[in-house]
């Protein structure tokens, strides 16, 4: 029987062993431009192909790309069975002094983000080049299907990069706002310190105030006979006493908002300098990650 032991073993290299190809797979700069052929199936007909790998792509996106270029050769793109398509009259005089007929597909690589993208070339009466039957048209079409691979590569790429630098002009915005609440909240707490401090110095002054017109009262409550003029002073007094009882609240209720809203603000700062600290994280490791896609996207050659 096989003991456990060795099982666990087993599985450990296998876990390592993909643990590596996967650390190889998305290790910076590293993009597999190899051109390789292969028999493959293009509708109900097979032809040798050239098959290139472009990495963490979509196929639709690629698709797209792939028509670009063969506009770019002034094919004319027909209907062809299946998921291929077929351009005919293609210029490529270093393969053929003729126009070429190429059929193509784009497929998904399973388990992967990567795409695959097989070309066969056809010349005299649809033979597909090869390395048997045309080994000087062979190495031609390797180095058109390499111009392809890193065209095809550097334009997925390019989205990519375009991406993250739509993400990180996104995340510098809320970088910014959040550094414009924190910096709000810290005046607030400053306006309220501000604020608090001038209705104090008010309060003692009414207060001041309130001691001379009561003093004021006193002396008029001691006169026997007040004149008129006096009792005109007196009621004056009555009046300025009210007033200043109003201001009093008014400076109350002015300390008390002071202080309120410091100590809102004060209880909100540590949550919005967290974020800021946050966003200056997310940004910093965004701006790496572009940096290593554009890294990527410039060793593709």
């Amino acid at each position: 029987m096989i003991s456990t032991r060795f099982l666990a073993v087993v599985l450990l290299v296998f876990i390592a062993g993909w643990a590596s190809a996967q650390e190889t797979a998305e290790m910076p700069g590293y993009i597999n431009l190899d051109v390789k052929g292969k028999d493959t199936q293009f509708g109900d007909s097979t032809y040798y192909a050239y098959v290139i790998t472009v990495a963490q792509a979509k196929k639709s996106d690629v698709d797209k790309l792939l028509e670009g270029q063969m506009k770019e050769k002034g094919g004319n793109k027909e209907r062809f069975k299946g998921n291929a398509t077929m351009h005919t009259q293609v210029r490529m005089s270093d393969i053929h002094d003729a126009g070429l007929t190429l059929l193509h597909k784009v497929d998904d690589i399973r388990r992967t983000d990567n795409v695959e993208v097989a070309v066969a070339f056809l010349v005299d009466g649809n033979k597909a080049v090869n390395p048997g039957d045309f080994p000087g048209k062979d190495k031609k079409a390797k180095d058109v299907m390499h111009d392809f691979a890193v065209k095809l590569n550097q334009a997925a790429f390019q989205r990519k990069v375009d991406e993250a630098q739509k993400e990180l002009e996104g995340l510098e915005k809320d970088l910014e706002k959040a550094q414009k609440d924190q910096q709000k909240l810290e005046e607030d707490i400053q306006k309220a310190d501000k604020d608090r401090v001038k209705a104090k110095e008010d309060e003692a002054k009414v207060d001041q105030k309130r001691l001379e017109a009561e003093y004021a009262l006193k002396q008029f409550d001691a006169m026997v006979s007040p004149s008129a003029k006096d009792m005109k002073k007196k009621a004056k007094a009555q009046k300025d006493l009210e007033k200043l009882a109003k201001d009093k609240d008014k400076i109350t209720k002015t300390v008390f908002k002071a202080e309120s809203d410091k100590q809102q603000a004060e209880a909100a700062l540590p949550a919005a300098k967290s974020e800021v600290e946050r966003l200056q994280e997310v940004v910093k490791a965004q701006k790496e990650k572009l940096q290593n896609l554009q890294a990527q996207m410039e060793s593709i050659k």
